[in-house]
């Protein structure tokens, strides 16, 4: 009996990770070059996405879009913003008064020409407000529940969703340059990125005044060949915290991955890399929390694109230890819209990963291969496929 178990042991720890055998595909696009990405999920439980839905036959024409799902990514509703150009909804998230704020661009050729904020109510009616907030040569960075993050070259702005000013950085005195997330509590923000002036992972949190209230930095080992270090993917724990990947680079070696968790107060809690360890010569497609675990979404690097790379998806415990790994191969997915064969199969990459409680999904994009490039923007596509699980 003994021996069996040892044998039945021994072949589950050689087994490859597992794979969905049938793998659910929910198709969120239509005909025209459209464009989705998760922005936020309401208190019970909705998935709000946004983007634009093209106008077939011109990819330059089309309409902003907010598609919210229900947990089970059935659709719950949408709205298409009647404004004609090049438009597309930005950002999103839920506001402190119950409301969901949204960002409107029209932006012809990338070209800045008009930027409105927009409310609705939760089941998706437009309450008819509308600020303008077109401010040439700005991007927005990010948005939270009482503020937007816009950055021009030469400075860096906070707005209310009134419209109105809350700071004002100048060029190199911006105390999170460099970062490229934003969260918001109950008296301040937090940022993660790089500092510039270190090299180095960077986590800080200012008050609504501008002034730091703690500065957390994580040099780059000093093993041969790092030359600095990276936050990226950061999102908050349900304990106030913040869970992280770190990216530690250099130009002559491949860039190592670690997970870190800070608590509440920014204080680093631990660095764990012994799941990404596992998988040498991967990249992180996306990162997610789902049912008390931590999963990672790992590309294989043989593409710069990401273009029909596997996906495996590396489990964890809430420590970032390893359980295990599951994949997805894009090119065993059957997409409604994009017919395999005779050439033409679709090019696939992952955007983002939606943890819903009824499921974990990966947002992909696909676009049909070897056809005009009218026919290969008209048929872009974009899918939400759910994740197998362990």
């Amino acid at each position: 009996m003994r021996k069996i178990l040892v044998v039945l042991l021994a072949a589950a720890l050689l087994c490859p990770p597992v794979s969905l055998a049938e793998n659910a595909v929910v198709d969120i696009s239509g005909e025209g070059y459209d464009c989705m990405y998760y922005q936020c999920t309401l208190p019970d439980g909705r998935v709000v996405l946004t983007g634009w839905k093209g106008v077939p036959g011109n990819w330059q024409d089309s309409r902003a879009r907010i598609l919210c799902l229900n947990p089970d990514m059935t659709v719950n509703w949408e709205y298409l913003d009647p404004a004609e150009g090049r438009c597309g909804f930005t950002k999103a998230v839920v506001l402190k008064d119950g409301r969901l704020g949204a960002v409107f661009e029209n932006a012809p050729d990338q070209d800045l020409e008009e930027r409105k904020l927009k409310f609705f109510s939760p089941d998706g009616k437009p309450d008819g407000e509308e600020i303008d907030l077109t401010i040439p040569g700005t991007l927005v960075d990010g948005a939270s529940a009482s503020c937007l993050w816009l950055s021009s070259v030469s400075e860096t702005l906070l707005v209310g969703w009134d419209g109105a000013e809350i700071l004002r950085f100048g060029e190199g005195r911006c105390p999170f340059s460099g970062c490229g997330w934003m969260a918001e509590t109950e008296d301040g923000l937090v940022f993660a990125g790089q500092s510039p002036r270190e090299d180095a992972a960077l986590l800080v949190k200012i008050d609504f005044q501008g002034a730091v209230v703690w500065r957390t930095v994580i040099p780059a080992s000093e093993l041969p060949g790092v030359e600095g270090s990276n936050l990226t993917d950061c999102m908050k724990t349900e304990d106030g915290g913040y869970l992280a990947q770190l990216v530690e680079y250099g130009s002559d070696i491949s860039a190592s991955l670690s997970l870190v968790r800070f608590g509440a107060d920014g204080r680093l809690l631990w660095k764990n890399a012994d799941a990404f360890e596992r998988c040498p010569e991967m990249w992180l497609g996306g990162l997610a929390m789902y049912g008390g675990r931590i999963v990672a979404e790992m590309l294989e690097s043989g593409s710069e694109t990401g273009m029909n790379a596997v996906s495996t998806y590396l489990w964890m415990d809430g420590e970032g230890n390893w359980l295990a790994a599951t994949e997805s191969d894009p090119e065993k997915l059957a997409f409604p819209r994009l017919p395999r064969g005779k050439g033409a199969d679709p090019a696939v990459s992952s955007v983002a990963l939606v943890a819903t409680r009824d499921g974990l999904w990966s947002l992909v994009s696909a676009e049909p291969q070897n056809v005009s490039p009218s026919e290969m923007l008209d048929g872009a596509d974009y899918c939400l496929v759910r994740v197998p699980e362990p």
